[in-house]
């Protein structure tokens, strides 16, 4: 436990009270050994303690008011039952104890109400916890079910990987492409391709018969195979830099990579 811990525990104030068991009071001894801050709370804690008795024991000292009438049988001739300065003492002493049960009454409500507080949060930590492993799970398996679909489509004996290489000089581009020819699915994976400017997009063609056809558009920041258009038919698949949303016709300058479908 650190000092602040030790301070809020509430075992300072049972210790003050003479209400700690001898393990626990042990501990607060070696605390005390320790840590002068320790020492600074229980001496606050008595001070406390000791001006809350002050506030209602306003009684004189105890033998004063024999010693009174003492006096008064001397001088006047009175004689004074014992049994009512005995009967004096033992209110008087009923008095303190029941200042002293109410100050510890005080100091142990605080020391509960202290511990229920930590309880709670504890509760709300433990909580928090909770719901962040409950996260880490779910974005686990979400995880775990993308790469069984993406080891699917990569198992299917009717598909074909095509590797587009950059057309650019000093431009490190590649991509690859997954098409199944039965099912006329296209998946890509960007192994290298360079950022994008904010108004512009990637966007796939497929080359059927030398004609370019829309195979759609994709973006960098996602780690897992993309599924674009279907294509029935392919000799090549290029890829161009458009306006956002895509185009109608590939840009030819803006050409980053091209790859051909081997037979």
């Amino acid at each position: 436990m650190d000092i602040t811990e030790i301070i809020n525990s509430g075992l300072l104030e049972l210790y003050v009270l003479g209400l700690t068991n001898a393990e626990e009071t042990k501990q607060v001894d070696e605390w005390r050994a320790q840590y002068t801050e320790v020492n600074a709370e229980i001496a606050t804690i008595e001070g406390i303690v000791q001006s809350y008795v002050q506030q209602y024991d306003k009684t004189p000292p105890a033998d004063l008011k024999e010693k009174i009438l003492a006096r008064l049988s001397e001088e006047k001739g009175i004689n004074i039952p014992r049994r009512a300065t005995i009967q004096s003492r033992w209110t008087q002493y009923g008095m303190v104890a029941s200042i002293a049960l109410l100050v510890g009454s005080v100091v142990l409500n605080v020391v509960y109400y202290g511990r229920w507080q930590d309880s709670q949060r504890q509760v709300a930590r433990l909580e928090s916890e909770k719901q962040e492993l409950f996260a880490q799970n779910q974005s686990q398996s979400t995880a775990l079910s993308s790469a069984e679909g993406e080891l699917g489509v990569l198992k299917s004996p009717t598909l074909k990987m095509v590797t587009l290489a950059s057309v650019k000089p000093n431009v490190p581009a590649q991509v690859t492409v997954y098409w199944d020819t039965a099912k006329n699915n296209v998946f890509v994976n960007i192994n290298n391709l360079p950022p994008a400017p904010a108004d512009k997009q990637y966007q796939l063609w497929a080359l059927v018969d030398g004609v370019p056809v829309d195979a759609g558009v994709m973006e960098l920041n996602i780690t897992a195979l993309q599924q674009l258009k279907q294509i029935n038919k392919a000799q090549a698949f290029a890829i161009t830099l458009e306006k956002r949303g895509g185009a109608v016709s590939p840009t030819l300058e803006e050409m980053i990579v091209l790859g051909t479908v081997k037979v």
